[in-house]
This record gives C-alpha cells, sequence and structure tokens, in this order.
C-alpha cells in the first residue's frame, strides 16, 4: 500500500470540500505568524520609566523573588560566621545589586553583574575562585546588556559548558573574562534570536508589545474623549449662502467670538435666527473596554490582579489565595531554577571573600514567601513556646531545648526561665526580653 506524502505547506488539518474549511477559499489560511518589531533600548527604557504597568511587570516579579531573601547555613559552625556573612552581604548591598540585575534583565533582556574581586590577574584573564582571601572581594557593579559587546562567543563545541557563551566580555573599553561577570537574562530566546540578542536574552516586555500598546492607546483615546464630553452645535441661518463669499471671514470671526465668550464669561450671545444645543457623548461600555485592555495587560503578565493593583480581591467568596499560591508557586520555581545558580556563582566569591574559605558544608535557602502575619506570628510562637515546655516539662535537657528554640526562630536570647515565663503569656516578644 502506498504511503501518503505529508506536505509541509498543507493549509489546515481539517479539510471540508463542502464547506471550504482548509482550502485555498478558506481566509483562515491566508494568516501567518511572523517575528514582530524588536524591542530596543530606547523603547524599553521609554516604556519602564513612561508606561506605570509596564514597570510593574518588569518589577513585581523581581521584588518578590528577593524581598525576603534568603537564609544561610553552614552546619555545625560557630554562629559567628552567619553573622559574618550576613554583615559582608549588608556592606557590598548584595541584596540591592541582585535586584537590579534581576530588573535590568527582564526589562532589556540581559544584565551582567560585575564582580570587583581583588587580585593579582588582568580583567580579561580567569578568574580563580580558589585564590580568593578575606577581603577580596571589594564591590558589586550592575550594568545592562546594551552597554556590553561580546567576543569570542563559543558557537562551535556543543559539548561545552560555555557553549553560546561569550568568552569575554567589552564593558566601556575594558575587556572582561567571563568568569569575572555572572549573566542575567529575561525571557530566555531560541536559537533564532539569540545573535540578535548579543548572546544574552529577550525583554519580558517583548511578547507584550502589541497588548501594552493597544492598552495605552486605549486608555489615551478614552481620555480624549472625556475631554470632549459635549459636541456643541450651532445653527445659524444662510450659513452656506455665504460661505465662498467675501462675507465668509465674518462667519469665523463670529464663531471665535462665540468661543471667546463661554470661555471668559460662561455666556453665549445669540442672533435672533441663531440656535445653540450642546449633545452629550454617552460612554456606555467605555468601562468595559478599558477593564478588557487592562485583563489582558494584567493575564499575560502572570501577575494576580491583587499583587498588580494591590487592592483587595472582588466578587463573592473572592479571597485570591489560591491566585496568590499559584504566583508564589512561579515565584519559587524562579528562584530554584534562574536565581540559584547566580547566587551559588556569587557564594563562590563571596564567601571566600568573608570568611577566608569556603565551608564545605555551606549553603542557603530562600526564606518562605507567604510570610504569616504579625496575629499569625504571635499564634506560632505561643504553639512553640507551649511545646518547648512540655518538653521541658519531661526531661528534655536544657541543651538541646534551647537548640530547638533557635531553629524555630523564636529568639537568640531565650533561656529556660523564659520559655516557662512566655508560655504562659505568649504575647511578649522574647528578642526585647534580655538575659
Amino acid at each position: 500500500m502506498e504511503k501518503t506524502k505529508l506536505d509541509s505547506g498543507y493549509a489546515s488539518a481539517i479539510m471540508n470540500s463542502t464547506t471550504g474549511t482548509g482550502g485555498a477559499g478558506d481566509a483562515r489560511t491566508a494568516g501567518s505568524f511572523g517575528f514582530g518589531p524588536i524591542l530596543g533600548y530606547q523603547e524599553a527604557a521609554a516604556l519602564y520609566s513612561s508606561v506605570w504597568f509596564a514597570s510593574k511587570i518588569v518589577n513585581i516579579p523581581a521584588e518578590d523573588m528577593t524581598k525576603h531573601w534568603r537564609t544561610h547555613d553552614i552546619t555545625d559552625a560557630d554562629p559567628s560566621l552567619i553573622q559574618t556573612v550576613k554583615l559582608t552581604e549588608k556592606k557590598l548591598h548584595v541584596k540591592e545589586r541582585v535586584l537590579t540585575a534581576i530588573k535590568w534583565g527582564r526589562l532589556f533582556g540581559g544584565s551582567l553583574l560585575l564582580l570587583g574581586v581583588r587580585d593579582d590577574k588582568e580583567l580579561s584573564e580567569h578568574l580563580d575562585v580558589e585564590t580568593i582571601g578575606q577581603g577580596d572581594l571589594e564591590f558589586l557593579q550592575v550594568v545592562d546588556r546594551y552597554q556590553v559587546g561580546v567576543q569570542e562567543t563559543n558557537t562551535w563545541t556543543p559539548f561545552s559548558e560555555s557553549y553560546l557563551e561569550p568568552e569575554y566580555y567589552n564593558i566601556f573599553g575594558s575587556i572582561v573574562h567571563r568568569s569575572r561577570v555572572i549573566k542575567f537574562i529575561g525571557k530566555q530566546p531560541t536559537y533564532l534570536t539569540l545573535p540578535v540578542c548579543n548572546y544574552f536574552g529577550e525583554s519580558v516586555l517583548q511578547d507584550l508589545y502589541e497588548t501594552l500598546r493597544d492598552a495605552m492607546q486605549g486608555l489615551a483615546g478614552a481620555s480624549n474623549l472625556t475631554l470632549k464630553a459635549n459636541q456643541d452645535v450651532l445653527k445659524t441661518p444662510q450659513l452656506w449662502d455665504l460661505v465662498g463669499t467675501p462675507e465668509e471671514g465674518k462667519i469665523n470671526k463670529r464663531f471665535a467670538l462665540m468661543q471667546a465668550q463661554r470661555s471668559l464669561l460662561n455666556m453665549l450671545v445669540l442672533d435672533s435666527g441663531e440656535e445653540f444645543e450642546s449633545i452629550a457623548t454617552t460612554f456606555s461600555g467605555l468601562e468595559g473596554v478599558l477593564d478588557k485592555l487592562l485583563d489582558m495587560v494584567v493575564g499575560s503578565s502572570n501577575i494576580p490582579a491583587t499583587r498588580f493593583f494591590g487592592q483587595a480581591p472582588q466578587g463573592m467568596n473572592a479571597t485570591g489565595e489560591g491566585d496568590m499560591r499559584n504566583y508564589y508557586d512561579m515565584i519559587a520555581s524562579q528562584q530554584e531554577n534562574s536565581l540559584r545558580p547566580k547566587l551559588e556563582a556569587l557564594d563562590d566569591v563571596l564567601i571566600r571573600s568573608a570568611l577566608g574559605d569556603m565551608p564545605e558544608s555551606y549553603g542557603f535557602t530562600f526564606n518562605n514567601l507567604n510570610q504569616p502575619t504579625q496575629k499569625e506570628e504571635r499564634e506560632n510562637k505561643g504553639v512553640d513556646l507551649d511545646n518547648l515546655k512540655k518538653l521541658w516539662e519531661i526531661g528534655v535537657p536544657e541543651e538541646v531545648l534551647l537548640k530547638d528554640a533557635l531553629e524555630m526562630g523564636l529568639s537568640k536570647n531565650l533561656t529556660m526561665d523564659l520559655i516557662k515565663e512566655l508560655a504562659e503569656d505568649p504575647v511578649h516578644d522574647p528578642d526585647n526580653e534580655t538575659i
């Protein structure tokens, strides 16, 4: 039996000769997809600076990824080491710099976090993290991808860690090895668009371009309509008889005088044969159109409306909890899949600069995105303190209880006396107590 050869140019998966579906007469078959305009540097910056919902699309996920930051962990280590790492992070503005790198990556498609390491090598030489000592990381800076040129991009060795990665970056005239920067991108490009993106990524606003433009034009059009809420009609006898005659200038002067009278005196003087009428413009359905335009923006941003607009959920029994849970799951996934590798690369330098070496047991976890309210926190502390008191009553050693209290995050100053006291009155904050 002869097999039917598939034609890659077929019009539709459904063919119907009676209705014409899928054939040459089907209007749908004339449509196809192509690349839209590439969002350039100036237009992306203009969108971010001038369009409020464009800046929200860029900022909100970036801020949520870093808002509650992370918890460092070094197993069985002196707690002072963790404090040293935290102080080093604060001194180098790590959280702020990472947030900026994520934002510029999302907006422009890419950014670089520059590692200002003090060593004996040139910027163009490979950074050997094993040689980094205490205090060698002096600063962190961020540049967007449009300030950077790329050199010697590996496009020929797919069995390599550096495949499709530039070996060097030209940053304001300085040739910098890729080991001295950490790259952030926005939307992952395809192989076809990767060279166009200079081997970074695409702006997260790229595929929202038409949606953002339609929304802005709709809002601007609605604003213009409200400025022309009334249409004035003036009926002048024998108007057309005067048009095209030497008397036409008098008509223009008449209308200009009428507008001036209304502006200055809020009154209108008419000739005996003239009639004036002001017709109000109706805006029925306009609110629904604007809501749909904004719904399209919010829906395409993957940000819940309650987070995007900062308002309470609407509708019967609406809580927004399901939407926020799904959103936080998405942010947590981005933290683990995208942000964690960047921070681990940074920690290879940061931890050595803070402590002098890299502890084998070092690690970190992202803090919970859904932080409890003050009321929930007090209730949780009360439950934990009650559990500690019960463990103490059955003879669990004090050092074990105090370690459990520290792991629960109750307080670094907690003592057994305070455990017993606070179990009776959990409203007190143990962090404000003294030993």
